[in-house]
Order: structure tokens, then C-alpha cells, then sequence
């Protein structure tokens, strides 16, 4: 681990640096409020593209819709998802990586998903 001071270390800006996930966080309708720089290289949208819009319209392939809907449902009752779910890459194609879905919350309880 490079030496970083101590106050850094598991902030989301320590993870953005330290490692290359594609993380984005959305709200709880679904709107995205944050992406990555490894999101946009994964994906290609880039984060005008996609900030403040639903997520499901960017990144669901059409086929997927009605699939995507049951572990939305799942991480808003508060659970973590972890599995293998297809996104659309901005010029179309499947883009099928591993996936982590966690509740983000705002101490009152689940309030979007990260």
C-alpha cells in the first residue's frame, strides 16, 4: 500500500485512487449522483452523460429492464447484492462485469444504492 496519511485511508477518495473499480452512487429513485473516472473508462458514458439521470435508462440493456428490477428492490430493503449483471456501454455493446450493489444510507436507514 503506497504510504498515504492515515486521516485518508478508506475514504472514498483513497479507493478512487488506490484502486481501479467502476464505482457510481445513485440515489433512491435510481438518479445518479456520482461516477468515476473508472466508471467512464469501463462504461464510456461520460459523467454528463449520466449524473441526475436514472441509471436504469443508461446502463440497462432494454432486454434487462424487467431483470434489473429485483435487486434494485433487494438493496432498498437494505440488502447487499454481489453477482454478474450486464450494462450497456455507451456505444451499445454488453459490458458484463462482477458487480457489488450495496444500500448507501444517510443514518436514517437505506437511502440509495453505491
Amino acid at each position: 500500500m503506497p504510504d498515504q496519511p492515515l486521516r485518508t485511508v478508506g475514504s472514498s477518495g483513497a479507493l478512487h485512487d488506490l484502486l481501479p473499480i467502476a464505482l457510481w452512487r445513485e440515489n433512491e429513485e435510481g438518479r445518479v449522483l456520482e461516477w468515476s473516472p473508472a466508471a467512464e473508462d469501463l462504461l464510456g458514458h461520460r459523467p454528463e452523460a449520466v449524473l441526475g439521470r436514472p441509471a436504469r435508462d443508461v446502463l440497462v440493456p432494454e432486454g434487462d429492464r424487467a431483470l434489473a428490477e429485483a435487486p434494485a428492490r433487494r438493496v432498498q430493503a437494505g440488502e447487499t447484492v454481489v453477482g454478474t449483471f450486464c450494462a450497456r456501454h455507451r456505444d451499445g455493446h454488453r459490458v458484463t462485469p462482477e458487480t457489488c450493489i450495496l444500500p448507501a444510507t444517510d443514518g436514517r436507514g437505506p437511502r440509495g444504492r453505491s
